[in-house]
C-alpha cells in the first residue's frame, strides 16, 4: 500500500474517533451540514403552576432539498410534522397534551412547524427537541424542569442565594441525567494532538454549516425572575430569561465572530462546553448582549415570587427563613411579604 493511501486511511481513522468524541452543540452543527435551521421555544409559566410550550422550527429550504437525494433513511421533512411532534412529546412529561400543531410556508422557501403544547405541572416538564440540547445530547438530548418552593436554605449556591426563601423556584438540568463514572473507571482520554488538529482542520466547514442557525429556549414566568449569578435586563425586572440563545450572528467578548474563534470552536467541536475559553466569553452575556448564551454548568436555576394560588398551595400554614436586619429567623409565611401582585401596567411579554 502506498504511502498516501495510508496516510488517508490514517486520517478518516482519526477523524472518526474525533467526531465520536463530539457531543451537545457540535453534533447540532453536524446535523445543520446541508443547511441551517431555527429551533425557537418558548415556555411561559401561570400563576397557577401550569404551563404553556410554543415551539417553532424552521428549515431552510437548503436543509430541505435532502430529502430529494436523502441516503440511509434521513428525511429531514418529516421532523416537522405531527406525527413527528406527538411522537416526542411522549417523553416530554406526565400530564402534558398537544394545543395545536401547523406547518407552514416561512420566508426565502423555508419551511417551519409551531406546535403548543399544555401541561399542568411546569415541574414535570422535560423538553425533547427535534435536534438539539446544551449537553450530552447523544445520551439524553432533553432539558428538564423541577419546580419547588423554598422555606429556608436552598439547594445550592452562595449565602446570599439563601436570601431567597419564601419563593417559587424552577430548576433546569441540561442534557438530562449523567451517568455516574464508577470508582474503578479511568477517565475519559483527552484527545490527542492528531485529533486535536482534526477538529482544527474541520472548522471552516463547521462555521459555513452553521451559517443561518438559531437555538433559543427562553422561560417566562407571570413575575420578575431572578436568576443566580445575574441575568440580562435585569434593571428592568424582566419576566424572561434565556436558557439557551446561540446563533451564528453572535460575536466573543472581543467583538469578533464567535464561531470564527478557533479557541472557542475547538471547545465546540469536542463538546467541551465547560471549557475556559468558553466560559470566558459566555459569562458576559449578562452586560453584553453580543455573545451568546447557554449554561455550561448542566443546571440552571430561576426564582420568582409565588401567586397567590402558589402561596396558598405550597406556603399557607408554614414557615420559612425570613432574614431581619442581620439575623435570620423562622416566621410564618406571609402572603403580604411574599406574594406576587401583578403590575396592572405590564403588557403581556414584556
Amino acid at each position: 500500500m502506498c504511502e498516501s493511501s495510508r496516510g488517508g486511511r490514517d486520517f478518516r481513522s482519526t477523524a472518526r474517533r474525533a467526531s465520536g468524541r463530539a457531543t451537545g452543540l457540535s453534533l447540532a452543527l453536524c446535523l445543520c451540514a446541508a443547511g441551517c435551521f431555527e429551533i425557537d421555544a418558548h415556555v411561559e409559566i401561570h400563576e397557577d403552576g401550569s404551563a404553556t410550550i410554543t415551539e417553532r422550527v424552521q428549515f431552510s429550504q437548503r436543509l430541505l432539498d435532502l430529502d430529494r437525494t436523502r441516503t440511509e433513511g434521513i428525511d429531514i421533512a418529516s421532523l416537522l410534522s405531527k406525527e413527528s411532534v406527538e411522537a416526542r412529546m411522549k417523553n416530554m412529561g406526565e400530564g402534558i397534551r398537544l394545543v395545536s400543531h401547523e406547518v407552514r410556508d416561512a420566508e426565502r422557501a423555508s419551511r417551519e412547524s409551531i406546535a403548543v403544547f399544555e401541561i399542568d405541572d411546569v415541574g414535570k416538564f422535560r423538553y425533547v427537541s427535534p435536534f438539539f440540547a446544551v449537553s450530552e445530547y447523544a445520551r439524553h438530548g432533553t432539558i428538564e424542569a423541577e419546580f419547588y418552593a423554598s422555606y429556608g436554605s436552598t439547594r445550592w449556591g452562595p449565602p446570599w442565594w439563601d436570601d431567597r426563601s419564601g419563593e417559587m423556584f424552577l430548576r433546569f438540568r441540561h442534557g438530562g441525567r449523567s451517568r455516574e463514572r464508577a470508582e474503578d473507571e479511568p477517565p475519559p482520554r483527552p484527545p490527542t494532538p492528531r485529533e486535536l488538529q482534526v477538529y482544527r482542520d474541520l472548522q471552516p466547514v463547521f462555521r459555513d454549516m452553521a451559517d443561518g442557525m438559531r437555538l433559543k429556549f427562553t422561560v417566562e414566568a407571570y413575575g420578575p425572575v431572578r436568576v443566580r449569578g445575574g441575568i440580562r435586563d435585569s434593571r428592568t425586572r424582566t419576566h424572561k430569561f434565556d436558557l439557551i440563545d446561540f446563533s451564528w450572528q453572535h460575536l466573543d467578548q472581543y467583538g469578533y465572530e464567535f464561531l470564527a474563534n478557533e479557541e472557542i470552536m475547538l471547545e465546540l467541536l469536542q463538546g467541551e462546553l465547560g471549557g475556559g475559553n468558553l466560559v470566558e466569553n459566555i459569562k458576559e452575556h449578562r452586560t453584553n448582549a453580543t455573545v451568546p448564551v447557554f449554561h455550561p454548568t448542566g443546571t440552571s436555576e430561576i426564582s420568582f415570587q409565588p401567586s397567590r394560588a402558589l402561596f396558598d398551595k405550597h406556603f399557607a400554614g408554614k414557615k420559612i427563613s425570613i432574614r431581619r436586619g442581620r439575623d435570620l429567623v423562622e416566621e410564618p409565611a406571609r402572603w403580604e411579604e411574599i406574594g406576587y401582585r401583578p403590575d396592572p401596567n405590564r403588557k403581556p411579554s414584556e
